[in-house]
């Protein structure tokens, strides 16, 4: 009955589809600080003064040149809201000396052996009036472990890798803010120090740090509770750390740092852990996973705090990752590397601009294609063309230029101006994927019989051409591979080359109903039951994530977001981890139609809950944000919620937008 009804609307939508505009009010860029002096030992002095106006009866001593001692002071400096201070080789350093003077401290804590902190900078600080309190190991290992013992493990604790310090820093705001102390570890086996400070401990949660290149399996298999946090490299991971505690961080101010160096960012650990502000590491180029996650956090963030020089986060980087302009994008493939928010979408933001199409009457005639800013000034009219779909690449606007149901619907190209429109092909593609010259994607134009084959053209519209003979949904580009469900082999899973050769079958599953990328897997739902999996894309570790009939599937973080449709056609909200772990039912109120998660919410509608509500993602704050009936879709929009309805009196859709608290509801002219 679902499908039906489903059907149905889509259908009628499809001949008087209204597309999306947006307003957002936040036209400022954040205000930046940056606190820095001439060199690492300044910068940290430069910190403490910040975080630290007056006297503080603690202190705590690290080594300003060597990191895996370290690593583990921040939740020590916090639990006793002490500064870090960096002791100089041998000698306290000019500038500690004056810190700890000014700062009239009373007891300091030394992280390290005798070999990182020299017993002669422990004697200038008896010489000053301040007791000490060592605390060290053999090793990085056995040194971290009589921190933790000093921290206690009822927060639960973190393993980081014991030869990098990136990681470390990632999370130590957090981990100092919630009290989880951060133990380094060796990929394989778990050392004595180690084993020793875990026996008898009630740990209540185990985060790991990275995956099992980084620490094994069969270490993390000795550890209870464990969750893993992952990326591709220590941006991606920077990011999904902050991902994973996102409901206990506050955005407003976001903390910057150098990632080839460990001292400013470890010096301003503690100073981002007392407002439970970030840091994100930034290294000599701003990483697109970075940038795009921050401007998902636009709203939130008024203000920036750099720690260190020009010489490590460049001047040009504070803001420019509000600017993203390059990457990859897909329509229907979730990708960590996208230069704009809802490519592929009717809707698509582009730094301070949003695009859209409207189309007010029956006709293409009636069309008009628009760019306004995000707090809804400055509108201009790009064209006459009214745009189903739209991507952004660089500086250019790519969109299917919509004629009707049963028309030979076109593929559009144009500056961001409105200069330079051109046809680059007829088709009208679905599942487009940019890579440097080319775009890859999936025909559909439904007067064609080779629709969903595969084909690459320039960006200038020059040198089209097939690739392979297969008819493929779901298109997705990755290191040089295109992954697709085939539909010449029942949708089972596939991969080939971009020029179509070494044509590879991954899985024997149809993915006909729903098929992703993200990261190293491939999500899937299967035909028979549309059960959730996934699999590796070699093809290998298939893994059943849920037995539920599952429909509108966000991957959102760590997290996946989802509708359980049930035998009376609702769809009940639910959500999982990645690997299928912690699943639960957020809301029983219907969901069929849509689920979108922005933020600390997640927005639904569906068939029977005739409206749109609303409820946060730990499946609390539950609220009906509008009673408009038959709502067909919704999309978020920086402030704006935008839902088409169905009249069912005479057969049209209208769109609405309103408030994300659901007041302001209103027609879209």
């Amino acid at each position: 009955m679902l499908k039906k009804k489903f059907c149905l609307l889509v259908s009628v939508a499809a001949v008087s589809l209204s597309m999306l505009c947006t307003s957002k009010v936040n036209a400022a860029f954040p205000e930046v600080k940056r606190i820095w002096g001439a060199d690492r030992y300044e910068t940290c002095s430069k910190i403490v003064q910040e975080g630290w106006k007056s006297t503080s009866q603690y202190a705590v001593i690290v080594n300003g040149e060597n990191f895996p001692d370290a690593l583990s002071a921040s939740v020590l400096a916090k639990k006793y809201n002490a500064p870090i201070l960096l002791a100089k080789g041998s000698t306290l350093g000019d500038k500690t000396y004056s810190e700890l003077k000014r700062l009239k401290v009373q007891h300091v804590f030394i992280v390290g052996g005798a070999a990182v902190i020299t017993p002669s900078v422990e004697s200038t600080m008896k010489n000053m009036g301040i007791t000490t309190e060592r605390l060290s190991g053999q090793d990085r290992n056995e040194t971290s472990a009589a921190v933790a013992e000093k921290i206690g493990t009822d927060n639960g604790v973190i393993l980081t890798t014991d030869n990098d310090f990136t990681d470390a820093l990632s999370i130590a705001p957090i981990a100092a803010r919630y009290q989880m102390p951060i133990v380094l570890m060796p990929k394989d086996g778990i050392p004595g120090s180690v084993e020793k400070f875990m026996a008898g401990k009630n740990i209540s949660k185990t985060y790991i740090i990275g995956g099992a290149n980084v620490i094994s399996e069969d270490t993390a298999l000795k550890f209870p509770n464990v969750e893993r946090i992952d990326g591709k490299d220590k941006y991606e991971r920077n990011i999904n750390i902050i991902k994973a505690f996102g409901d206990k961080i506050d955005f407003s101010n976001v903390c910057m740092a150098y990632s080839e160096q460990f001292a400013d960012a470890l010096s301003g650990s503690v100073f981002a852990a007392q407002g439970a502000n970030p840091i994100i590491l930034m290294g000599d180029k701003a990483s697109e996973y970075t940038k795009y996650f921050l401007t998902t956090k636009e709203s939130e963030i008024k203000n920036i705090t750099v720690f260190g020089g020009t010489s490590g986060v460049k001047e040009l980087h504070e803001q420019d990752v509000f600017n993203s302009t390059s990457g990859d994008a897909s329509n229907n493939t979730p990708t960590t590397e996208v230069s704009v928010q809802n490519n592929g979408s009717p809707i698509v933001k582009q730094g301070n601009w949003v695009y859209y199409s409207v189309n007010n009457g029956s006709s293409s005639s009636t069309s008009k294609f628009y760019k306004e800013k995000t707090d809804g000034s400055g509108k201009v009219k790009l064209s006459d063309d009214f745009a189903k779909k739209i991507w952004i690449d660089g500086d250019y606007i790519y969109y299917i230029n919509y004629y009707g149901e049963d028309q030979k619907n076109c593929f559009y190209k144009m500056k961001n101006d409105g200069t330079e429109r051109s046809e680059l092909t007829d088709d009208a593609p679905v599942y487009v994927n940019f890579q440097d010259d080319y775009i890859y994607y999936a025909k559909y134009n439904k007067v064609d019989s080779d629709k969903f084959s595969v084909y690459k053209i320039k960006k200038d519209g020059t040198g089209k051409q097939q690739i392979g003979n297969e008819h493929g949904m779901y298109l997705a580009l990755k290191d040089g591979w295109i992954y697709y469900a085939n539909l010449d082999d029942g949708s089972k899973i596939y991969k080939m080359r971009t020029d179509g050769s070494d044509k590879k079958l991954l899985c024997n599953d149809s993915a006909e109903n729903y098929m992703s990328v993200v990261g190293d897997w491939i999500y899937y739902c299967d035909n028979e039951n549309n059960n959730l999996y996934r699999i590796k894309l070699d093809g290998s570790e298939k893994q059943k994530l849920n037995n539920s009939n599952s429909r509108n599937i966000n991957i959102e973080g760590n997290y996946i977001y989802y509708s359980v449709i049930d035998d009376n056609d609702n769809g009940l909200l639910y959500k999982m981890k990645l690997d299928g772990s912690e699943n639960k039912m957020l809301s029983d109120v219907d969901c069929s139609t849509a689920v979108e998660v922005q933020g600390e919410y997640v927005y639904c509608s569906g068939f029977n809950s005739n409206g749109v509500y609303r409820i946060k993602n730990d499946g609390t704050g539950y609220e009906k944000i509008s009673q408009n009936k038959s709502v067909l879709s919704l999309y978020v929009a920086g402030d704006w919620v935008y839902h088409l309805d169905f009249m069912s009196g005479n057969m049209t859709s209208k769109l609405y937008r309103m408030k994300l608290d659901g007041s302001s509801n209103e027609i879209v002219e």
